[in-house]
């Protein structure tokens, strides 16, 4: 087991209900929307490209494999974080109208934890919480204004002091996009890019006989994964949860998003 963080979070604890706050709490503040009602102008965000590879594919050998039996499940790749430590958070019932998934998490400059939440009862929108020590304990999970299509999300400090966060942050095409937010401090994310990754990837068209998701204009990208190399943040993430890829974005592409109006 890695030993890259300390520590874990339950969700399955208590049963005491507690009430979502009806305003969101404003964690996406872009100059170009009004993300407090959900309109974001999608189109118009800036896109951010970079060097694409595809490293474990989907049917390995093909044409050495009998197509109609091949096991997909046994090279499917998925990337989770794995930790050492658990402290109960919230319940599945703990908070009216929201079902808590695959939490993440990051210490701030005084040592306040920050955390953030999938949510799979249909708000579409990231929930999100503070401790105060160390993840013993927690504040109740508050609906954000940020949206997300019921999918993982991943964050990473990057070395020139801003932070990054990873999503499917467009629930109108749900996984076929994936996103690239911003933030100055850790606690507010000012700019949102979509990440121009290629699709359909480079796959063997025999492949869609197998798992028609591989089959031309379509995609479902999700489960990323970030680290820093270089002066470029390596993005992995899964395609179809049956072939992983990476995209290679400069840090420099980055920076001239962060100075955008």
């Amino acid at each position: 087991m890695w030993r890259s963080a300390v520590l874990a979070v339950c969700l399955v604890c208590g049963s005491r209900a507690l009430l979502a706050e009806e305003r969101p709490v404003e964690i996406l503040r872009l100059s170009q929307a009004s993300t407090e009602s959900g309109v974001i102008d999608y189109a118009a965000l800036p896109r951010l490209g970079g060097t694409h590879a595809v490293i474990s594919t989907a049917a390995l050998d093909l044409s050495a494999i009998d197509l109609p039996k091949i096991d997909l499940h046994n090279i499917r790749f998925q990337l989770h974080n794995y930790l050492v430590s658990s402290f109960p958070v919230v319940g599945v019932r703990d908070v009216q109208g929201f079902r808590p998934d695959e939490p993440i998490f990051w210490p701030l400059s005084d040592k306040t934890l920050f955390a953030l939440y999938r949510d799979n009862n249909g708000s579409q929108r990231l929930f999100h919480s503070t401790s105060e020590d160390g993840g013993r304990s927690r504040g109740k999970p508050l609906m954000t204004n940020f949206p997300n299509a019921t999918s993982k999300l991943f964050s990473m400090q990057t070395s020139r002091g801003y932070r990054v966060l990873v999503l499917n942050a467009n629930p109108a095409v749900g996984r076929r996009e994936l996103h690239l937010a911003i933030s100055e401090d850790g606690r507010v994310f000012t700019r949102l890019a979509l990440l121009d990754i290629p699709s359909p990837a480079t796959v063997d068209d025999r492949a869609a006989e197998v798992w028609h998701k591989f089959r031309s204009g379509v995609a479902s990208l999700q489960y990323p994964h970030v680290i820093e190399h270089d002066d470029h943040l390596l993005i992995a993430f899964s395609r179809n949860k049956h072939q992983t890829e990476i995209l290679r974005v400069s840090l420099d592409d980055i920076d001239v998003v962060r100075q955008q109006r």
